[in-house]
């Protein structure tokens, strides 16, 4: 089984208007809507290879219609290609669209309006579609030898404008231990007096972007950053941790970037085990 679209809705679809979007996009017009999802993966029929399947279910929360579209012989789309299908959707049919995000906190949705925009939006639990705000991961991490000054922050945050017109930016204590890195460079000479640690998060409504999006508009601007500050900074963008498979299960490769006139560095300081 391969998913084309996994989304929510406050108001029902027209399930013609749905398979003629999809027949539009996917090539196909054979269709077979299916009441209960997991009752028909459950009873093992045969599928039909030359069907696309939507799956309705509706639930008693505020978005309420769950579409689950899927093929077994298409290829399955990334979260990028639906999240972009689905601001087609939601202008076609002027309503509000819910998917999930791609980061690992469940609490995190992208909210689709009737014209397209993206935002991210909280909501208490997957069982309680309800939206209850914005919800903003960090945009990024990273750590300076000198504490940043007044002036530096400022600057910072003008950098950030175009991406984001509202940011936090947190400042740590000089030598705080937030992760592996700060045990790690006491034995890399390249980072041991990185000692000043900084977060930076969104503030308020902002457009979705992907992890690895987020990741390259951040490094982009810490490069402009590092240029103004005239010193190197190591920083860590969204995808700085990546989950490796290993015998018995999972574990984390995480790494930092050294940055330093326009040379990017990459120090992978926390390697994955090769099992449990």
């Amino acid at each position: 089984m391969r998913f084309l679209l996994d989304f929510f809705s406050a108001i029902q679809l027209d399930l013609s208007c749905l398979e003629n979007f999809l027949s539009r996009h996917f090539g196909s017009g054979k269709f077979r809507v299916i009441s209960d999802f997991f009752d028909f993966i459950i009873s093992g029929e045969a599928p039909d290879m030359d069907t696309i399947y939507i799956g309705v279910d509706i639930e008693e929360q505020e978005f309420k219609y769950c579409y689950r579209v899927f093929s077994y012989c298409k290829d399955e789309t990334t979260l990028i290609q639906q999240i972009a299908l689905l601001k087609l959707l939601a202008k076609e049919n002027n309503i509000r669209l819910l998917a999930t995000d791609d980061e690992v906190f469940s609490c995190s949705w992208v909210l689709i309006e009737p014209d397209g925009q993206t935002s991210t939006v909280a909501v208490p639990a997957a069982a309680n579609l309800t939206i209850t705000g914005f919800y903003n991961f960090p945009f990024g991490a990273f750590v300076t030898q000198k504490r940043l000054s007044t002036m530096d922050i400022q600057k910072l945050k003008v950098l950030m404008t175009p991406i984001y017109p509202e940011i936090d930016i947190w400042l740590g204590a000089e030598g705080i231990k937030i992760s592996e890195f700060d045990n790690f460079k006491l034995e890399d000479s390249r980072l041991k007096a990185f000692d000043f640690h900084g977060v930076i998060t969104p503030i308020g409504k902002n457009p979705w972007y992907n992890k690895v999006e987020k990741s390259r508009l951040f490094t982009m601007v810490m490069k402009e950053f590092q240029v103004y500050l005239q010193q190197e900074i190591c920083i860590f963008p969204s995808i700085f941790r990546e989950l490796k498979s290993i015998r018995g299960g999972t574990d984390s490769e995480e790494h930092c970037i050294l940055l330093n006139k326009g040379i990017e560095d990459k120090i992978i300081y926390k390697k994955a085990r090769m099992s449990w």
